[in-house]
């Protein structure tokens, strides 16, 4: 809801302006990818947006969607995380402007205010945006956001920290 531009597609020649918060999860099964869409994110709690992902993603490792049930958003969440790597390029869906990109966790030395090595936790985010629609400078601001969200997770749930 930040960042109304994100919530936008090319079509037909034209930027297509969504008036819901949709976001669409990849979902790897036996069949190659699946993209569900969770529908009305800002509309709901936390808990609620994870009961509705999950029953999403039950239903794509059980090839039971409807083409209705993949389509209608802007953007697509990818973790790829359980696969090991820290970066990855994830390519934007059709019918879709962009997609958010995670990678694993890990643990690495970063130097502290006074230059001294601090064992930190990263992980890496990427945005992929469509030209016609995203700025670069958008997808940044819509990073940073993302990334200081990740690291007062607790906004997420509406305790000021």
């Amino acid at each position: 809801e930040e960042f109304p531009n994100i919530n936008r597609c090319w079509d037909k020649n034209e930027i297509v302006q969504y008036s819901s918060s949709h976001i669409a999860v990849a979902v790897e099964t036996n069949q190659g990818l699946y993209v569900p869409v969770v529908r009305d994110v800002a509309e709901k709690s936390l808990s609620e947006l994870i009961l509705q992902t999950n029953r999403m993603i039950e239903k794509a490792r059980a090839i039971k969607l409807t083409a209705a049930e993949m389509e209608g958003c802007s953007t697509t969440l990818s973790n790829a995380g359980m696969y090991d790597v820290t970066w990855l390029t994830p390519i934007i869906n059709l019918g879709q402007s962009s997609i958010l990109g995670t990678g694993s966790v890990r643990e690495i030395f970063r130097p502290d205010e006074n230059g001294k090595p601090v064992l930190k936790k990263e992980m890496g985010v990427v945005f992929s945006g469509e030209h016609r629609v995203h700025t670069g400078v958008e997808g940044l601001k819509y990073l940073n956001r993302i990334k200081s969200l990740l690291e007062s997770p607790l906004i997420l749930l509406g305790v000021n920290c």
